[in-house]
């Protein structure tokens, strides 16, 4: 389990250090909603580029999720099941007016499902495609706020969020 984490901080780290090379700033994103395990949080860090080779506007996102927990009930115990992903995304965007955009989602996630019953866990982790869509609106040039839809392969990596993008 710590490997993946470090995986993700370095990822985080990564983006964080190539941010000034291109056409966008770093943007922060943080969201809540819901998953297939219950109350979903997502951390979002990225930025816009453009490509000589592909059409339109693009973002880049590096992301790290967290799908919630439930209780289960295993052959004579009860447990808890969870989930949390760390992962980097491309997103086409289409602009729809002044302040709305729509974009798409298609990365790829290192996923981590566990359960944990009578003080043990078992982890079980692997890479795993990742799809979604969401509209974002800038209220104002430090502020936007974005509605997403998810799927991170698997059946507990579907999550819907609503929060808030701040430029670093």
């Amino acid at each position: 389990m710590v490997r993946p984490l470090i995986l993700a901080a370095g990822l985080l780290l990564w983006s964080a250090s190539h941010a000034q090379d291109g056409a966008g700033a770093l943007r922060f994103a943080t969201a809540v909603g819901t998953s297939d395990l219950g109350t979903a949080f997502n951390a979002q860090l990225g930025r816009a580029f453009t490509s000589g080779y592909l059409p339109g506007q693009w973002r880049w996102e590096a992301q790290l999720a967290t799908f919630g927990g439930e209780d289960v009930a295993t052959f004579s115990n009860t447990g808890r099941r969870s989930a949390w992903a760390a992962g980097a995304s491309a997103l086409p965007q289409l602009p729809l007016g002044h302040a709305l955009t729509a974009y798409g989602k298609l990365g790829l996630n290192y996923l981590v499902s566990e359960i944990t019953s009578a003080g043990q866990t078992n982890a079980t982790g692997s890479v795993r495609p990742g799809v979604g869509a969401g509209l974002r609106w800038q209220a104002t040039p430090r502020f936007g706020v974005r509605v997403e839809y998810q799927s991170i392969g698997g059946t507990v990596g579907d999550l819907t969020t609503f929060g808030a993008e701040v430029p670093l």
